[in-house]
């Protein structure tokens, strides 16, 4: 039997169009708008609810905020242009120092 689901941003596509479309009115349920789509409807009722979807929903095990990551990006940009490799320990210990900040 084929999988029903391609892969994860297939359903995450079709899901945003049945949103669309649900809002707009063209169904009078959510149930209706994910038979028609072949969606999970627990998932199509959470994203209609304002959930976040996985690629939208921040990351749960990142320490470093963006405007963070991007000064440890440039530390080592920085190590890479001086013909330094960072050392793990290095880059741990810089990553603290952004933390501390």
């Amino acid at each position: 039997m084929p999988p029903r689901y391609k892969n994860y941003y297939d359903v995450e596509e079709r899901i945003q169009e049945c949103i669309a479309e649900f809002n707009g009115g063209i169904y009078p349920s959510i149930a209706a708008a994910a038979r028609d789509y072949d969606v999970p409807y627990d998932r199509l009722r959470r994203r209609v609810n304002g959930n976040d979807s996985k690629i939208t929903r921040p990351s749960t095990n990142s320490r470093l905020n963006p405007a963070q990551e991007s000064a440890l990006r440039a530390y080592i940009d920085r190590c890479d242009t001086l013909k330094m490799p960072p050392l793990v320990p290095q880059l741990i210990s810089a990553a603290q120092r952004i933390l501390d900040l």
